[in-house]
């Protein structure tokens, strides 16, 4: 009997459990029906047209890719979702994936080379940083476009979300180790311009000159990779942006649609009434908010009575801040109720807090004025003392 090999990794150790059976290499699924399908041997002749449901491999497919997402195996998840890009080619998430372990692996992969080489006799700098800073910047930042492009194609907006957010955490997160990577280059380049410069050249105004011009080109290196890697970040905060604002139109333009076909549908007896309702609710919101800041002024009227001895400036300026606030809230409300004469007793407590702060400033100024004349008068006693003993 042929035995059965999994599609997702060719693993042949698969285990029958409650009803289906599981590859204990990647954990793949399969029904019985389809490990049966997978034991036929010899071939199968089909005429006419022949559909194939791909979806129960995807699925596994997704799972394992996923998987090894998750538990950061890159080699793994680059596998699969190279495989996965194949079979669905126009889904965000391989796309994105496929681009991003690629990146990943070649940072991993690379090896530091020697930052300086020898030509005619003096020491130059060979501008080798580790190769895979580049590669993975240009897989990740080349991929973006039609990454995004593919997430706007997206109808469901928590689902658009959600991928949205992963992009930005995953790309977020490699800027932060690339920006580590790029400093700690820059750091080793800059140790072994030192070490070989020293080694190389006698003279020390020259040796000096050698550095300098080797320092800032390695330092223009670092600031251009840093600049890639800022460029990265930017495309994807702006397409994230561009995403959020089409939402935001599409939901308000959906809502001016709905809006437009329920007053339609309304006789003009229940627009009037609608509208009615509208202003009962505009009036109720507007009451509810001038209670809440009339509320406000009250516990703070109560707190500033108790603070009255205060002697601390930014404990006036916390104050006033307070009522400033505040008088700016009932402002709005224009001559609505009480609101005109609220705000006039929150301004009234601003200028009690100016006052009391230009009075303790003043103090503090008479007191820092008698400590600085007793210190002269101090050092000039010393200074009379000392030519009298002398």
């Amino acid at each position: 009997m042929k035995r059965i090999t999994c599609e997702m990794c060719g693993g042949t150790d698969l285990v029958k459990k409650e009803g289906t059976f599981e590859c204990q290499s990647c954990g793949s699924k399969y029904s019985v029906e389809e490990a049966r399908k997978m034991m036929v041997e010899g071939t199968v002749e089909v005429t006419g047209k022949v559909t194939v449901d791909n979806s129960a491999k995807l699925d596994n497919l997704y799972k394992v890719a996923r998987r090894a997402h998750e538990d950061g195996n890159t080699v793994q998840a680059a596998k699969y979702y190279e495989q996965l890009q194949l079979e669905d080619p126009d889904n965000w998430e391989t796309n994105f994936y496929t681009a991003y372990y690629s990146g990943i692996n070649s940072l991993k992969n690379d090896n530091p080379g020697s930052s300086v080489r020898f030509s005619g006799g003096k020491v130059n700098l060979s501008y080798n940083y580790r190769s895979g800073i580049s590669s993975c910047i240009r897989a990740i930042y080349n991929s973006l476009d039609t990454v995004f492009s593919l997430i706007e194609d997206i109808q469901d907006y928590d689902e658009q979300k959600a991928a949205i957010n992963a992009v930005e955490e995953d790309v977020m997160y490699i800027s932060s180790s690339l920006m580590d990577i790029i400093e700690g280059e820059h750091q080793r380049m800059k140790s072994e311009i030192s070490h070989f410069v020293d080694e190389t050249e006698d003279n020390v105004l020259f040796s000096a000159m050698t550095k300098s011009t080797m320092g800032g080109k390695n330092n223009n290196i670092r600031d251009d990779y840093r600049q890639d890697v800022s460029s990265m970040v930017s495309l994807v905060k702006k397409r994230k942006n561009r995403i959020e604002e089409i939402e935001t139109n599409r939901r308000y333009e959906e809502e001016k649609r709905r809006e437009k076909e329920y007053w339609d549908s309304l006789s003009e007896e229940a627009r009037q009434e609608v509208l009615r309702k509208r202003e009962e609710e505009v009036q109720r919101k507007r009451e509810e908010e001038y209670y809440n800041a009339v509320k406000e002024l009250d516990e703070g009227l109560k707190q500033f009575e108790n603070a009255k001895d205060m002697s601390s400036v930014s404990e006036y300026e916390k104050i006033q801040r307070f009522y400033s606030t505040l008088a700016n809230k009932f402002d709005t409300f224009g001559n609505f109720k009480d609101a005109m004469e609220m705000s006039k007793k929150c301004h009234s407590k601003i200028n009690f807090c100016m006052q009391e702060k230009e009075k303790i400033e003043a103090k503090i100024g008479k007191t820092n004025l008698w400590i600085l004349l007793i210190f002269i008068l101090t050092i000039v006693f010393f200074a009379i003392l000392f030519s009298i003993i002398s």
